[in-house]
């Protein structure tokens, strides 16, 4: 069964619509999602290289958890489930803080990314053998610190999710807070 999103405008303001997945992407509509940067008490952020079956972006390195907002859904519900599906990570709504919203509108080879992400910060010293990947969702995590990450992204932009403004103020919110 396909997944259905609210529809919101480029002000991030709800428009009372909702849409299919598929059409989102093809039509290049605003949606939400929830974005989750996993760190250790290292200042390691978890990193994560996308399913090579994924429709938009395979096998490209991300953060740690991304993931939509199904229509009607709480982004504190999405983020805590979302976790749960692509980590087998659980947590509550306690654990997770809220940073801030970004802003991305990228036009790829096979769709129109146009959304607003909810963005968090969760803090866990579970090692890499505690998480349980989703295959169809993510091939590959690990531990990178926040200058290796910063330096990987700088060095190989190709190789990664185009989250350009979201990793710089991710990277200094984390040397600062965490």
């Amino acid at each position: 069964m396909e997944e259905f999103y609210d529809i919101v405008d480029e002000n991030n303001q709800p428009l009372g619509t909702t849409k299919a997945k598929s059409q989102v992407h093809k039509d290049g509509n605003w949606h939400r999602a929830v974005h989750v940067w996993v760190v250790n008490g290292n200042k390691e952020v978890l990193v994560q290289k996308r399913s090579a079956i994924k429709t938009l972006s395979p096998n490209l390195w991300d953060i740690s958890m991304g993931g939509h907002i199904s229509a009607g859904e709480d982004p504190i519900v999405a983020t805590i489930r979302e976790l749960k599906e692509e980590l087998g990570m659980k947590v509550n709504q306690e654990d997770l803080k809220f940073v801030f919203i970004s802003k991305d509108d990228v036009i790829l080879s096979n769709g129109i990314e146009r959304l607003f992400h909810n963005v968090y910060i969760t803090k866990t010293n579970l090692p890499i053998t505690a998480f349980k990947m989703q295959g169809e969702e993510v091939a590959e995590i690990k531990y990178i610190s926040v200058d290796e990450f910063e330096k990987r992204v700088g060095n190989q932009p190709e190789q990664w999710m185009d989250h350009t403004g979201e990793y710089h103020k991710m990277f200094k919110y984390i040397r600062k807070n965490s």
